[in-house]
């Protein structure tokens, strides 16, 4: 889901948003409000730019009979991972004027002024919940007037020590579709955003779905925009194509690039898909293992030319519960599957 909310006037105000139990975004009170925010549940991410001061309001609600409305500001953000929490909450504010930003689950940078009372809470830890499992613990209370800036990251371990980016898709046939899973993590040592990724179809393919919706589909090829990918984060986006008619084995590839403050990281992908099982049963002795082909690297904003070509390779079907292959050749235990790069 994503949900863009532009918000301005004078009155009471009173706004819920949660995002499973992973994300909330609220704020109440009465007087003059503004807000922009933006919220895309796929990517975790929250933002928000909020200006408000308290005021009083009479609202006459029948002949001669008045409400009358004066409450202060609340407002809060919070994002829960399993391993962590990182939230901010404003209460009793006259006046509150913040941006904030959560790219991730994991991340929050925010600027706030405020006339009135904050909590700011940071925990990290497995099985935070438990005093005992917490290795971060941050909890600061703030009353009066103050201006406060954070920046919060919770980053998992980076496997390289420079800014990178990792792609893989595999894919498998059943009948005359390609089943694709694309895979994109950040193994580098900085978040990447946004970051934009491109499917180039076998050609004579053509789109059917995929798990998240494209900003653009081509003839030959669909668009993705990712907002925001933090240091030890991957991402996975499934595709479906009809290859009905599409000539002799299935090639594909995919590219992306990610960005950063100083320059950007591009990977890229090719996949093959061998159709030479559809004449016939699989063989009966062990399928060959697949290589590990799903590599894709290219450092900072230099784009080699290079590509790296994969031979077909086979492996087990992923689906549990199917006795046969496509073909309804007799049920074995280890159909192949056709995973590529």
């Amino acid at each position: 889901m994503i949900a863009d909310r532009s918000v301005s006037g004078n009155g009471h105000v009173a706004k819920d948003a949660r995002v499973r139990d992973s994300q909330r975004s609220y704020e109440s009170g009465t007087g003059a409000y503004q807000c922009l925010e933006q919220m895309e549940t796929f990517f975790d991410f929250m933002a928000k730019d909020m200006n408000a001061s308290q005021g009083s309001l009479s609202y006459e609600v029948a002949p001669r009979t008045f409400v009358n409305l004066s409450g202060k500001w609340s407002e809060g953000m919070w994002s829960r991972s399993p391993t962590s929490f990182i939230g901010e909450a404003f209460s009793s504010a006259s006046r509150l004027k913040k941006e904030a930003t959560a790219a991730s689950l994991r991340e929050l940078e925010s600027k706030s002024s405020f006339s009135g009372r904050s909590d700011l809470r940071t925990v990290y830890g497995r099985n935070y919940g438990l005093n005992r499992s917490r290795q971060v613990d941050q909890d600061e209370t703030l009353i009066g007037d103050y201006k406060v800036e954070r920046k919060i990251v919770i980053s998992k371990g980076s496997r390289f020590d420079e800014p990178h980016l990792y792609l893989c898709k595999d894919g498998r046939l059943v009948n005359d579709v390609a089943v694709y899973t694309i895979t994109i993590a950040n193994d580098g040592n900085v978040a990447l955003g946004p970051i934009f990724l491109q499917d180039l179809f076998p050609n004579g393919a053509r789109f059917i779905n995929s798990t998240l919706r494209p900003v653009q589909i081509g003839k030959n090829s669909s668009n993705w925009t990712l907002v925001h990918l933090a240091i030890g984060d991957s991402m996975k986006i499934g595709i479906d194509l009809n290859i009905k008619k599409c000539p002799g084995n299935i090639v594909n590839r995919a590219l992306v690039v990610g960005n950063y403050s100083s320059g950007s990281v591009t990977a890229q992908n090719l996949s093959v898909i061998d159709r030479a099982w559809l004449g016939g049963c699989a063989p009966s002795e062990e399928p060959v293992l697949p290589l590990s082909s799903c590599a894709c690297l290219q450092e900072e904003t230099s784009i080699s030319n290079e590509t790296e070509y994969f031979d077909p390779v086979q492996s087990p079907w992923a689906d549990e519960g199917e006795g046969s292959c496509p073909l309804n050749c007799p049920a074995f235990e280890d159909a192949p599957s056709l995973t590529d790069d």
